[in-house]
């Protein structure tokens, strides 16, 4: 990768990475955005629905849209992730931060069984080494084959319905060569308007882009930053103010279209910021 500084921007130049959707799949195409309690459908924006965060290593979606356990699964799939397996009490504690800041009722996992009743697997196929069953947890009441966390606000698992609506979250490995950073400080910049400092990237349609000054792996903040995304075209396509539950900064968004992207950080209001803008594709 290389670097030229260029009038406060920073212009790197990179292999692209692979689009997250599978080929042919539409969900590129931007359209409405599905409330509370709708599925997605194709054209709707993942990105509305879903925020990326980097734990351990992986990549994580939060998904609050609501849908079944088999349309859940075939979202994180077809955007390349799959539902996730939680293999550890510290990724446990890290999904327990992470749906209580986005949602108080519980979130899908990729544990279940429906193959053999009674024998629990992870859609992923990785192996079971840490479980987090509610007491009385499973029981199978009228078939209930697939497992949610966060049950009755407990954050631990339940067995239920596979056909029930719940949020859900995606897992993936870490795409190696798909992701940077860049140093800002930067002032008076009248909510990230002016003044600010901007990445260019080139990048692909159908890329799931995430980037911020918190929630994404070497991301770090001083002050109360505020990020932009500017399309091809020159119009903003996505801000954020407050993420993480704080004063940082973090958005995600399924690019529409081929063509050079800006990533754009600054403060909110007129005061002064400064840390790491991290940025992941």
């Amino acid at each position: 990768m290389s670097t030229v500084n260029v009038n406060n921007s920073i212009v790197m130049t990179r292999g692209l990475g692979i689009a997250l959707l599978a080929a042919g799949a539409s969900l590129a195409a931007l359209g409405c955005v599905a409330g509370e309690g709708q599925e997605l459908y194709e054209g709707e924006d993942v990105a509305e629905a879903a925020e990326a965060v980097t734990f351990g290593g992986h990549d994580y979606l939060f998904v609050t849209n609501l849908m079944s356990w088999s349309a859940a699964r075939s979202y994180c799939v077809q955007n390349g992730y799959d539902l996730v397996t939680i293999s550890s009490p510290a990724e446990q504690a890290f999904l327990t931060a992470e749906e209580t800041s986005r949602a108080s009722s519980p979130f899908w996992i990729g544990y279940n069984d429906r193959g053999v009743e009674g024998t629990f697997t992870w859609a992923s196929g990785e192996p079971a080494v840490y479980v987090n069953w509610r007491p009385g947890q499973p029981n199978n009441d009228n078939s209930q084959d697939c497992v949610e966390d966060n049950s009755q606000g407990t954050f631990q698992w339940s067995d239920v319905d596979c056909s029930s609506d719940r949020h859900f979250i995606c897992e993936r490995g870490s795409v190696p060569g798909q992701d940077g950073t860049v140093a800002f400080n930067v002032s008076n910049t009248k909510d990230a308007t002016k003044n600010t400092q901007d990445v260019p990237l080139n990048l692909n349609a159908g890329m799931l882009l995430t980037f911020g000054t918190c929630g994404v792996a070497g991301a770090s903040k001083s002050g109360d930053t505020l990020i932009r995304l500017i399309g091809p075209s020159g119009d903003q396509l996505r801000k954020n103010d407050d993420a993480c539950g704080g004063t940082g900064s973090n958005l995600s968004y399924v690019l529409p279209t081929t063509g050079t992207y800006i990533l754009r950080v600054g403060c909110h209001g007129s005061g002064s910021c400064s840390g790491t803008m991290a940025y992941t594709y």
